[in-house]
């Protein structure tokens, strides 16, 4: 596991089968494995998801309200004219 905060890799599983799939659940924030003699799920406790949908920064929204906000200016300064 790597902590991007940090660069600092994990060993969080070691030893066992090789494992033939991995992936991960979107629909509740675990790791989906695998093996040859057993099927596991992995979480990394609260407030922690693996392979989440990314959220929006809330720059990124203030930006997109401010383009939308322009835009509608622009379009009520042509309507008046």
């Amino acid at each position: 596991m790597i902590d991007p905060s940090t660069d600092t890799a994990t060993i969080i599983a070691s030893g066992g089968t090789r494992g033939d799939y991995t992936a991960a659940d979107t629909s509740n924030g675990t790791l989906f494995l695998d093996y040859s003699d057993i099927v596991a799920r992995l979480g990394c406790g609260p407030g922690c998801s693996i392979g989440s949908n990314p959220v929006p920064e809330p720059s990124s929204l203030l930006l997109l309200g401010s383009g939308i906000a322009g835009l509608a200016g622009i379009i009520r300064r042509k309507l008046q004219k």
